[in-house]
């Protein structure tokens, strides 16, 4: 297989914070730690532009590439044209819809040199039309899903299985792991040395299933008296003072602590005992899921989205089905009971981590995806 040094371009457009976001800068980060040159384009004043900044990654400004406007599209497709020649561009890598298609045109009017790569880490199927079909059997050299999942629902019709690789994402394990301090967020909020803290970390959003966590705390209020919760997360479809509403109903009002936005994650995920995915859909990703089990956390997780491939049930943490709260109450009741059991599963949540999500496993994956895909097109053009 061909092994170089290569010149890549991620078009990362995401407007804002998410598993997508996460997922490109720490590709791009382990692209450029291992000797390849790596340019990022994307919006201005995003995570990503903020991402690329902090780790010295050159970034270009595509500030129009999401609209649908015919001028802005063409300036869109001048602009990278321009960093195609200007780099001398081996690998397009796309994270979203508008990169994929401005991409590919601007590969074929710069010559179609470089091999065209999809990442797909959101959770929306792919519609099966014509234009797509198209794109992707004859245009798109490889597509990379961040999970199985992905894999088996996303190109249904398609005919492109060859093309498709499963590469999962990757935790920054510099900034979290079992080392990080989770004392002052502890202390900030009052909770006991000897008291547990129970936590969800997400965006305010039905989806999320804030409801059943606080439900399945209900259930254990008058049982697990030493048991505290957390609700870490900025409001996006749900108000704050909705949830503390329902907290109210439930008789929890001294039992969870909402932070609201919290700026330090690592130093909330620290600071928990046990962490809880209660989502009832997304997750194509689940950043937080990794993110808690990087920090030696045992994680209850309900089965949504690519948490069955990341948690092995009853060793690097917990499963049950969404919306079951009773079953959510059980786990958590099970591992205050079994302390033992939180290290043993921590652990083993941290061990898998670090074998199979970190930066670098990332990286090596998606080299040898790029080399494949450039092998297969040069034995043509010979």
């Amino acid at each position: 297989m061909i092994n170089k040094k290569l010149n890549i371009l991620q078009i990362i457009n995401e407007p804002w914070t998410s598993g997508i976001t996460e997922y490109g800068l720490n590709l791009s980060r382990g692209l450029k730690r291992n000797g390849h040159n790596v340019v990022i384009a994307g919006l201005k004043g995003t995570v990503v532009e903020d991402g690329a900044k902090k780790h010295s990654i050159k970034y270009e400004i595509l500030n129009n590439i999401n609209s649908l406007s015919p001028f802005n599209i063409c300036n869109s497709i001048r602009q990278i044209n321009d960093i195609l020649k200007k780099e001398n561009i081996d690998v397009i890598n796309t994270h979203r819809a508008e990169g994929q298609s401005l991409g590919f045109i601007s590969n074929k009017l710069t010559g179609n040199r470089a091999v065209l790569i999809r990442t797909r880490g959101d959770q929306r199927v792919t519609k099966n039309n014509f234009l797509n079909r198209y794109l992707y059997r004859s245009f798109t050299d490889r597509i990379i899903v961040a999970s199985r999942m992905a894999k088996e629902d996303h190109f249904n019709g398609f005919d492109i299985a060859g093309k498709i690789k499963v590469i999962p994402p990757a935790v920054d394990t510099d900034i979290f792991n079992p080392r990080v301090s989770g004392e002052k967020f502890r202390i900030n909020y009052g909770i006991k040395k000897d008291e547990y803290l129970v936590g969800i970390i997400g965006r305010l959003d039905p989806v999320k299933g804030h409801y059943y966590f606080l439900e399945a705390a209900s259930r254990l209020k008058d049982i697990l008296p030493d048991v505290k919760y957390a609700v870490v997360g900025q409001e996006e479809n749900i108000k704050l003072n909705e949830l503390k509403n329902i907290a109210g109903s439930f008789g929890l009002q001294d039992k969870v602590i909402f932070s609201g936005f919290y700026k330090n994650i690592p130093e909330a995920a620290a600071g928990f005992d046990i962490g809880v995915i209660a989502s009832i859909g997304s997750e194509a990703i689940s950043r937080v899921c990794l993110e808690m089990m990087a920090c030696g956390k045992p994680v209850i997780a309900s089965r949504v989205g690519s948490i069955p491939e990341m948690i092995t049930d009853g060793e690097t943490g917990l499963l049950y089905d969404p919306k079951d709260s009773e079953t959510l109450s059980e786990h958590v009741k099970n591992l205050v009971l079994n302390p033992e059991l939180i290290k043993k599963i921590g652990l083993g949540a941290y061990s898998k981590v670090m074998d199979k999500y970190s930066i670098d496993t990332l990286t090596k994956n998606t080299e040898d995806a790029y080399f494949e895909a450039l092998e297969e097109k040069w034995k043509k053009l010979l």
